[in-house]
C-alpha cells in the first residue's frame, strides 16, 4: 500500500481494534476487526508496506469498505473476547439456526417501525450509531447522515402520534367500564341532592319563622343557619352591554366580583340556608 494511502486512512482515524456495527438499519450488531499487517524479515523489519485488514462477521472486507464504514463502527469498540464470541455465535447460527437474526445480518429485526414494544430500544441503537459517526466524523457532517437523523426524528414524531392514538383506543373500554362503575354512585348522590333541594326551602321557611330567624340547632348539634351569598339582579336589561344581552348571570357575576362595572346590573345580598 502506498504511504500516502496509508496516511489518508490514518488521517481518517481508522484504528486497529475490535468493533461492532450493523449492516442494515434494524439489523443485529455484527463484529468487526481492523488491523494493519505486512510481511517482516527475521529481524522484525517490514519488507513491504503495511496493508489494512478488515473482517466483518468473520468475513474479509476490502479497504474501500473499511474506509467507507469506519464512521459507522468507530464509536463502538468491543473487547476481543466479545468479538470472538460474536463471530462464533454467527457461525453457529448459520449452521444450526438459519432463521436467527445472527444468521441474517442483512435482515432487519422486527421492532423498528412496527407496533411492538421493542421499537424504542432499537431506535436507541440506531441513534447510538449516528452519535458514533458524529463523534468520529467531526465537521462537516455527511449529508446522508443528516437526512437519516431527520427521518428518525420525524419517525419519532409520527410514532408518538400513533402511540397516543393507540392509548386512546386501548383505554376507551376502560373509560366505559369506569363510567359504568361510577354511575350508581353518581345516581345516588344526585338523588340525595334532589331530596336535599326539596328540604332546604322548608327548613328555610321554618328557620325564618323561628325566634328571630338566625339559627336553629337540633338536639344533635346540627345547625340550620343564615348564610349570605351574592346573586345578580338585573335592574334594567336595556342598559346591559351587548356582551350581556342574553344575560349570562354567571359571566355578569364574575365580572362584578372581579371589580368590573356592568351597567344595568349589580350585586345584592341574598340570604339562603345551609346545613352544617
Amino acid at each position: 500500500m502506498p504511504d500516502e494511502t496509508r496516511k489518508a486512512i490514518r488521517d481518517g482515524e481508522i484504528e486497529e481494534g475490535f468493533y461492532k456495527t450493523r449492516l442494515v438499519r434494524g439489523g443485529v450488531f455484527v463484529p468487526v476487526r481492523v488491523a494493519y499487517e505486512g510481511d517482516r524479515d527475521e529481524t522484525g523489519e517490514l519488507i513491504e508496506d503495511e496493508r489494512l485488514i478488515c473482517e466483518v462477521n468473520g468475513e474479509a472486507r476490502d479497504e474501500v469498505w473499511a474506509r467507507k464504514h469506519w464512521p459507522h463502527f468507530a464509536g463502538n469498540p468491543i473487547p476481543e473476547a466479545d468479538y470472538r464470541f460474536m463471530v462464533d455465535k454467527a457461525a453457529w447460527a448459520r449452521q444450526h439456526e438459519p432463521d436467527a437474526p445472527e444468521a441474517n445480518p442483512y435482515r432487519a429485526v422486527p421492532g423498528i417501525g412496527d407496533n411492538s414494544g421493542d421499537a424504542p430500544t432499537e431506535l436507541l441503537d440506531e441513534v447510538e450509531d449516528l452519535e458514533s459517526k458524529d463523534r468520529a466524523l467531526g465537521d462537516p457532517k455527511d449529508i446522508d447522515d443528516i437526512h437519516k437523523a431527520i427521518l428518525i426524528a420525524k419517525g419519532c414524531t409520527r410514532r408518538i402520534a400513533q402511540l397516543d392514538a393507540a392509548k386512546k383506543e386501548a383505554t376507551a373500554p376502560l373509560k366505559e367500564e369506569i363510567k359504568a362503575a361510577e354511575k350508581p354512585y353518581k345516581d345516588g348522590a344526585a338523588s340525595l341532592e334532589r331530596i336535599k333541594g326539596r328540604l332546604l326551602p322548608i327548613i328555610d321557611r321554618w328557620r325564618k319563622a323561628h325566634d328571630g330567624g338566625a339559627t336553629i340547632e337540633t338536639d344533635y348539634g346540627i345547625k340550620a343557619r343564615a348564610h349570605l351569598v351574592q346573586k345578580v339582579e338585573i335592574d334594567d336589561p336595556a342598559k346591559l352591554p351587548e356582551a350581556y344581552l342574553k344575560p349570562d348571570e354567571k359571566a355578569i357575576e364574575k365580572a362584578l366580583k372581579d371589580g368590573k362595572t356592568v351597567p344595568g346590573a349589580r350585586l345584592i345580598d341574598v340570604e339562603n340556608t345551609i346545613v352544617s
